[in-house]
């Protein structure tokens, strides 16, 4: 069970839940609720992602600043949240609130093949991300003749045409079926994968390939980078340190930005990984009215889509050149006090191709 049909079987399993197994199962909770405010926080997320990561694209690509290694990766990764929302949360969100699939089967391949296409790329470019940052830190004068714009672009192309080639089961096993719980029929878009075998197969596989393998490289790119920075920068203040300094602390800045996506990532998605390991390798005794159980799904569920729209946030608050570009794109923005974008520069955006 992958990223993609766990989110078709849990909202399967909350939109088909009888009302009255809900309720003995605990109070608190009905399908009129859920019906109506799961796709109301569903839509909230969409509109803040889809407003956030586009500012994003803009104000690096818009106003000239594609210029370093790290915005081409971060331009990537607001591209697959950008496509996560528009192509796959709609059609998700719906399901909450009309109980069964209404796209028919070509959406239902394509929605749920883009949902695991996009939940791959991200992965494979938070890798890429912490790699950089490893030979950025550890090698810098070698890394300047790899850490090119041109290898960034190539390195994206080759992530994106990675995650099309490894969804392609879902987009052939995926299929409209109807779905009879006693008296009530409903159309829904599930995998219906050839042997029972690929069920709890595909759950490991996806555990292992989105989340393990890539922290695992994650963690140990970050534990050599930072015991390198924290170890070369001494405490003092950047105004009177020499230039060489002032680099080391602003590249420690734009690794501590990025260690926060990456952590929320982990965050976002440990839950969606716990529940699809549990339905897929032990789906007989998957607790499926049981009412803690039953607010998990949803909570994981939604924070798997919340991933897609804090980004955004960690650059602003964390990339003092990200703000002052913020506010030149839109000087609408500009407050009487200065002081939010006259951080320490270098944790997001530079004017010059300095790579960092």
């Amino acid at each position: 069970m992958g990223y993609a049909e766990l989110v078709a079987d849990v909202i399967r399993n909350v939109t088909t839940t009888p009302a009255a197994d809900l309720e003995e199962a605990g109070p608190g909770i009905s399908h009129e609720v859920y019906s109506k405010l799961v796709p109301f926080i569903i839509g909230v997320i969409t509109l803040v992602g889809l407003v956030g990561n586009s500012i994003v694209v803009y104000v690096i690509v818009c106003q000239g600043h594609l210029k370093t290694v790290t915005n081409y990766y971060i331009v990537n990764l607001a591209i697959t949240d950008i496509f996560y929302l528009v192509f796959c949360a709609p059609f998700t969100a719906s399901l909450y609130a009309t109980t069964s699939w209404l796209f028919g089967q070509f959406m239902c391949k394509f929605v749920f093949y883009m949902m695991q296409v996009t939940a791959q790329a991200t992965c494979a470019t938070l890798t890429a991300m912490s790699i950089d940052r490893y030979y950025a830190i550890t090698d810098p004068l070698k890394s300047l003749k790899t850490r090119t714009p041109r290898v960034a672009i190539v390195v994206s192309v080759v992530i994106w045409t990675g995650s099309a080639l490894l969804a392609i089961p879902v987009a052939v096993y995926f299929n409209d079926v109807e779905f009879a719980d006693g008296n009530e029929t409903y159309q829904f878009c599930r995998a219906t994968w050839p042997y029972p075998i690929f069920y709890p197969g595909y759950a490991v596989y996806c555990f292992v390939m989105l989340y393990v393998i890539p922290l695992s490289i994650i963690a140990v790119c970050y534990t050599i980078v930072l015991n390198r920075l924290w170890k070369t920068v001494a405490p003092t203040e950047e105004s009177h340190a020499p230039v060489h300094l002032r680099i080391l602390m602003q590249k420690r800045r734009v690794t501590r930005m990025i260690l926060a996506v990456v952590l929320a990532f982990a965050a976002c998605w440990i839950g969606v990984h716990v529940m699809s390991l549990w339905r897929g390798i032990d789906p007989d005794n998957f607790p499926k009215t049981n009412m803690v159980v039953f607010v998990y799904q949803v909570f994981a569920h939604l924070l798997s889509y919340l991933n897609s729209c804090v980004n955004p946030f960690v650059y602003a608050f964390m990339g003092g050149n990200f703000r002052k570009q913020m506010v030149r794109a839109f000087p609408f923005m500009k407050g009487k006090k200065n002081s939010a974008t006259d951080g320490p520069s270098g944790s997001l955006i530079k004017s010059k191709s300095t790579q960092v």
